[in-house]
């Protein structure tokens, strides 16, 4: 069996494992639907518990596991990274309201590409879990940015997001485990996960948080002043303040997830989307993707049986799903929830 197929086969066996690790779950119907004040659309967001139905499936076959997702509104590129090391784009810019989308295999960074974030001068950033942090020029080369701090490794670089100053925030999930054997960080209830910032121009890598459980999405609040992450096992997002009065100090932004988060993604209109995998085998088994405006109120959860996600965001009327066993990308029509 080659590595990659290996690499593949333990990520899916961890998904499986997961559905049956964690009993003590929130109830879902206790995230309740609120308006939303500041839409930008014609339509406001609402609960949905059927989100598949009327779903479509975008690049099947030609995504092997999309992890997370950015979006260039310049270009319509979609960015996510997949189990077969490559890092493709999804062209949707010309193709928004059609099933028909064009997959291109870009660059295969030679390890497993978890998160995806946009740079600053038109590049990639990528938190791979087998190669540390990685910078991908809009050409396709590949340079390694930092593999370490304080004197260890990352064994399973995971979330990333880049602040408008160009500072690059990231999680290692775990300095101990690598990815084949994250099931043993999770099982075994002992925080290994930090969160890190690393700067461009001085090259310098700088852990903020250590001891996390399961490190792992990243956001950059749109006012810069603090970064959003998440810890898988604990079912909850923490902030941890970059700027103002309250830098350097921790506060929980929401907690009690239904599920499991893992990647969170803003999408420039008020609204952080929470990826989230299943707490449990059950058909309420609190998988899917939910909204909350910026102080973590709730204001929508799209759910379904036996929906298990790692990754999304809203672009659009559509809301774009991803999970890193799946060989595709889910479309939600949102006028139509």
């Amino acid at each position: 069996m080659n590595s990659t197929h290996k690499k593949s086969s333990s990520i899916f066996f961890l998904s499986v494992l997961l559905l049956h690790v964690f009993v003590f779950v929130s109830k879902v119907d206790s995230f309740k639907t609120r308006k939303l004040p500041h839409a930008s659309s014609s339509y406001r967001l609402t609960s949905n518990d059927h989100a598949l139905v009327g779903a479509t499936y975008v690049g099947v076959g030609e995504l092997q596991g999309p992890e997370d997702i950015a979006y260039d509104k310049k270009t319509g590129i979609i960015y996510t990274g997949c189990g077969d090391g490559f890092i493709k784009k999804v062209y949707i810019g010309k193709s928004k309201s059609s099933d028909t989308y064009n997959v291109e295999s870009w660059v295969n960074t030679g390890g497993r590409p978890l998160g995806v974030a946009l740079g600053c001068h038109n590049e990639l950033i990528v938190a791979d879990a087998n190669k540390g942090l990685l910078n991908v020029s809009k050409d396709g080369v590949v340079k390694l940015l930092t593999d370490e701090a304080e004197g260890l490794r990352f064994n399973l670089t995971d979330g990333v997001d880049v602040a408008h100053n160009g500072m690059i925030y990231f999680t290692d999930a775990s300095y101990k485990y690598g990815i084949n054997d994250a099931t043993l960080d999770i099982n075994g209830g002992i925080p290994y996960g930090r969160l890190m910032s690393f700067n461009p121009v001085t090259l310098k890598t700088k852990v903020l948080l250590r001891d996390l459980f399961f490190a792992n999405g990243v956001v950059v609040s749109p006012d810069q002043s603090y970064v959003i992450f998440c810890e898988t096992p604990k079912r909850w997002c923490r902030k941890y303040y970059i700027g103002g009065k309250k830098k350097g100090s921790t506060e929980n932004f929401i907690e009690s997830l239904p599920g499991l988060p893992d990647n969170i993604r803003y999408d420039g209109e008020g609204h952080y989307w929470i990826a989230m995998g299943q707490a449990n085998s059950t058909s309420n088994n609190g998988g899917g993707i939910l909204a909350t405006d910026l102080t973590g109120k709730t204001i929508a959860f799209y759910t379904d049986s036996n929906f298990s996600l790692s990754g999304g965001n809203k672009i659009g009327d559509y809301l774009y799903c991803l999970y890193f066993s799946n060989p595709y990308i889910i479309k939600l029509d949102l006028t139509q929830s």
